[in-house]
């Protein structure tokens, strides 16, 4: 998932780059309250409260992508979200078959 998501950024980086587009490097103050959240909890509860994190965030992107697969005016942009979509879908499908193994803990 890390490797997916770092090159898929890297793309997002070079096709902004290419537009003229400066992107944001910082997390938003969502992303920083979560990754604080996260900070404070071990074992099981971080796994549980990760999981849960990331099947939220997925959807969430799932939504967005195919919504932007549809409505994207530059070509550019709308192909990338198109290659992007599946891996994120993976990605939702995979975190859900994880999250009933995490309630047995």
């Amino acid at each position: 998932m890390i490797a997916d998501h770092g090159k898929a950024g890297q793309e997002l980086a070079r096709l902004a780059a290419s537009k003229g587009v400066e992107l944001t490097p910082q997390p938003s103050r969502a992303d920083q309250r979560a990754k604080d959240q996260l900070t404070r909890q071990s074992g099981p509860a971080f796994d549980r409260e990760y999981v849960k994190m990331m099947i939220k965030d997925h959807e969430q992107d799932v939504a967005a992508f195919r919504t932007m697969s549809r409505q994207a005016k530059d070509p550019d942009l709308k192909e990338w979200v198109s290659k992007t979509l599946p891996v994120l879908e993976e990605h939702l499908k995979t975190i859900r078959q994880i999250e009933p193994q995490l309630a047995k803990q």
